[in-house]
């Protein structure tokens, strides 16, 4: 199967740039709100106040800025350009950083990375994940947590993600197809917006996959992370099974 996605010499997800505006209203915003409650769960009670934290794959910025608000010294890192526009106006006391998650280079030390809204599904090979944890375990300090989200194997295949929005300046819709041979999903999403009093359409696609949760544990173990737990949804311990979004917790 043959995927337009950047090339290394890229060095990050400049595709993501033209969805940066729309996300910044629409889904960045309503993550934060799905996504803050299992922070607070899993991850905050393990940290310090003022605690050091990598937002990894930060998008514009809502989570950053929530986290930034209690206190914590918050860097964000994500790829895209113009996320990152949105980001530093919504987070100005938080630190940003553009640079593609499989390669940035060693960071200040921080004490906790997390990477949510199925960031890293965008990741879509197993040796290029495994380079975003070497990254972040380079990252860490001793002792430091990590935290993330993954739909596993056969999760876009029997959760299709569909759904859409319609306001009074933009209207959006996605729709999803997935490869079972290479368990990836492909997002086509269609953007209507006004411009000048006239409406214009605006095509975008991107790609994902999903991974076994043994390979993922595999991986994160190799790199030398310890300690690796997995959770659901709702922030409960969980036995290995596929086909859903869970969390994967590990310490350095």
């Amino acid at each position: 199967m043959s995927i337009d996605t950047p090339t290394q010499s890229e060095q990050r997800f400049t595709a993501y740039d033209p969805w940066a505006w729309l996300y910044n209203q629409s889904l960045g915003p309503r993550y934060c709100h799905d996504k803050l409650p299992i922070l607070e769960q899993l991850l905050l009670p393990q940290l310090k106040a003022g605690a050091q934290i990598l937002d990894l794959c930060c998008g514009t910025g809502q989570i950053t800025q929530q986290l930034s608000g209690k206190g914590y010294g918050m860097t964000g890192l994500d790829g895209s350009e113009e996320m990152l526009h949105y980001a530093r106006h919504n987070a100005p006391n938080a630190q940003f950083i553009l640079a593609d998650a499989r390669h940035f280079q060693r960071l200040t030390p921080v004490d906790a990375a997390f990477s949510v809204s199925a960031s890293l599904n965008h990741i879509l090979s197993l040796a290029e994940l495994k380079q975003v944890f070497k990254n972040v375990y380079a990252t860490l300090h001793q002792d430091g947590i990590f935290l993330f989200d993954l739909r596993l194997q056969g999760d876009y295949r029997n959760h299709p993600l569909t759904g859409g929005e319609v306001q009074d300046e933009y209207a959006w819709a996605v729709g999803e197809s997935y490869d079972s041979i290479n368990g990836i999903g492909s997002f086509k999403i269609t953007i209507f917006y006004q411009v000048d009093q006239s409406w214009q359409r605006s095509d975008l696609t991107y790609y994902a996959k999903d991974y076994a949760w043994t390979d993922v544990q595999a991986a994160l173990e190799a790199t030398g992370f310890r300690d690796v737990q997995v959770y659901d949804q709702r922030g409960h311990l969980m036995t290995p099974d596929n086909h859903q979004m869970v969390y994967f917790l590990s310490r350095k």
